[in-house]
């Protein structure tokens, strides 16, 4: 085992929590006070706070310390993975779905009025989902530095890197077969692909590693310190993915249960003045609101395409049988179609679907970040390494596994019984997080061979694939190459990469339409459900004010404030009369019109812009 490295690490990690907790109440505090647009101010305080930590902290490190700490960095492989995710973040704007349709815009709307609320929107994902991620992202938007929030990502896609291999050491594990098996679990379609990203799954996932770094560091060294840092990294994972507040169960069992019995370190004073804090940096609250104004703990069910009911007989199995399938993508899978095919024409699957309008179980030719898991490879040696702990390891290590193997089971079973996404895989990466340091430690562990060795390069291989072809954000000409094809008339391969080169796209959805607006106006928004709008408030938030009138029926609406109006072609569906559309009131001229391709499924649509005219603009 390294000497004497656990406890700059705890120190460190606790740390970097604490900084987390405090963006957290540092934007809470600044939005009850009106002034969200200056939290970016505390956020640079508390990065400076986090900086001088660890500054201090190396300062005081031995050398063997200081040596176990950059250890999984002294080679070159996993630079190599920083520079490409690098590259990708610099080169390519922000192309995920969901972030486009809601997490992006509900910053802007939250800077827009000083502080974060509910906002009338026909996306209620805006105002019915947690904020952990939006807390750190916060600060880069205030100051229109948007697509820099994507490295909030690459430090928890580093974090996983650095907190796999320090299990793996701390187990007895060679450096350099730590580093190996750390780079090859890490490299995982789902956590590369979500490094370039600005989604939440990363970051939940490198939050609950957290926790499992510190119940091993208590079963190492006991004291409150490692309890109180676990049960904080469940709370703020949580609060940027509520579905792992099913985990609480599994970590209260621990609480009780555990050798060394960590209730017994806490100081219940203390505990109980911090359970305020705890509570506003958990998702209870938008929880407990959604509640409220919904009637369910989720929001609208409408706006997150799930059935409003089915039996858990039904939810189960669609959910299990979905994240199976997720698992079974590899960078490249040229019969996609065919398995698709195959996974359909099982009997149950089609009453499953016919059940459930949410439950799409198919695989895709590339990775595509808004569904990526695992991925094929990456199970195997998940199973693989899991095996190899197993046999390997010491007899009296074994029953510490079994708390994550149980909590893994446990928030799948439980999670799969309330919503079945077609994003389950990647919204399910922190689960399979849990059984990582598991994997790492056998993968890495003496005496394990060959075939781990061979297991962790097809990894790291097939995750560097997966990334350099990431359709959101290709590190290869995948357009120059379709021209070609499109110019050879391969009618096959150029709609193939044109389908997947349409994911780009998403990021230049509202692109120039609001050009001839002027600085200070209100603009009235009116598109579907589930549309990207984030440019809308780029490249400068405070230029224009952006609101969303679907809930403004369109009599009042011509006689209103709002001068200026962008209206999306398929936004009928949201009017009560057909007779009076939008996109022809009466008294509005129309300014300009871009087409636009968000998504591959409905086609393109058209966004209009419209513009009252000079004799009704004193009404």
């Amino acid at each position: 085992m390294p000497p004497g490295t656990h406890q700059h690490e705890e120190l460190l990690l606790t740390a970097l929590l604490a900084a987390i907790a405090l963006q957290g109440l540092n934007v809470l505090a600044t939005s009850a006070l009106g002034i969200l647009p200056w939290c970016w101010i505390g956020a640079l305080l508390i990065l400076a706070g986090l900086a001088a930590v660890k500054i201090r902290l190396w300062k005081t490190a031995a050398a063997p310390d200081r040596r176990e700490l950059t250890s999984p960095w002294r080679a070159p492989w996993p630079w190599v993975v920083l520079l490409l995710l690098t590259v990708q973040i610099v080169a390519y704007p922000p192309t995920m779905s969901d972030s486009l349709c809601y997490r992006l815009p509900r910053l802007f709307l939250a800077l827009q009025d000083g502080g974060i609320g509910r906002f009338p929107t026909e996306d209620d994902r805006i105002n019915a989902m947690p904020w952990g991620w939006e807390f750190l992202a916060l600060p880069f938007a205030s100051l229109n530095a948007l697509n820099t929030s994507k490295f909030i990502n690459l430090a928890a896609w580093a974090l996983v890197f650095q907190i796999l291999f320090s299990l793996a050491r701390a187990h007895g594990a060679p450096a350099a077969s730590a580093r190996r098996a750390a780079l090859a679990l890490a490299t995982a379609p789902v956590f590369l692909l979500q490094a370039v990203s600005t989604a939440n799954d990363l970051y939940a996932a490198a939050l609950l590693l957290a926790g499992v770094w510190m119940i091993h560091r208590f079963h190492a060294s006991p004291g409150p310190v490692p309890v109180i840092a676990s049960l904080l990294a469940l709370v703020l994972a949580a609060n940027a993915k509520p579905q792992f507040l099913v985990l609480g169960l599994p970590w209260l069992a621990w609480w009780i249960l555990a050798p060394g019995r960590p209730w017994k370190q806490i100081p219940w004073p203390a505990l109980a003045a911090a359970a305020p804090i705890f509570l506003l940096l958990s998702p209870l609250w938008i929880l407990f609101e959604n509640h409220r104004i919904a009637g369910n703990l989720v929001g609208s069910l409408a706006a997150l395409d799930t059935p409003a009911k089915a039996p858990p007989w039904i939810m189960a199995p669609a959910g299990l049988i979905q994240l199976t399938v997720a698992q079974l993508q590899l960078p490249v899978l040229p019969a996609s179609g065919k398995i698709t095919a195959l996974i359909h024409a099982i009997p149950f699957v089609d009453s499953l679907r016919a059940a459930l309008p949410a439950f799409h179980p198919e695989v895709r030719q590339l990775t595509l970040t808004d569904r990526a898991s695992l991925g094929l490879v990456h199970l195997v040696l998940l199973v693989t390494g899991l095996i190899l702990a197993a046999i390997l390891t010491p007899r009296h290590a074994a029953p510490r596994a079994w708390p994550w193997i149980a909590a893994f089971l446990f928030g799948v079973i439980v999670s799969t019984t309330q919503v079945v996404p077609t994003t389950i895989g990647r919204s399910f990466a922190g689960f399979f997080a849990l059984l990582l340091p598991l994997a790492a430690i056998g993968l890495a562990c003496r005496g394990a061979g060959l075939l781990p060795r061979a297991a962790c390069l097809a990894a790291i291989l097939t995750g560097a694939a997966a990334l350099v072809l990431n359709p959101a954000a290709p590190l290869w000409p995948s357009k120059t190459i379709q021209s070609i094809a499109e110019t050879r008339g391969a009618a096959g391969p150029a709609a193939a990469l044109a389908s997947y080169n349409a994911y780009q796209k998403r990021a230049a959805t509202g692109t120039g339409i609001l050009d001839p607006v002027p600085g200070g106006e209100t603009v009235g928004v009116l598109v579907r459900r589930i549309t990207p709008v984030s440019t809308l408030w780029q490249p400068d938030w405070r230029a224009r004010r952006i609101e969303f009138v679907n809930h403004i029926d369109p009599e009042t609406f011509a006689t209103g404030p709002v001068r200026w109006l962008v209206v999306a072609d398929n936004a009928a569906e949201f009017l009560p009369d057909e007779t009076a559309r939008y996109k022809n009131l009466p008294g509005w001229e129309k300014v300009r019109h871009h087409t636009y391709h968000p998504t591959l499924a409905q086609g393109p649509e058209t966004w209009t812009l419209h513009h009252r005219t000079p004799e009704d603009r004193d009404r």
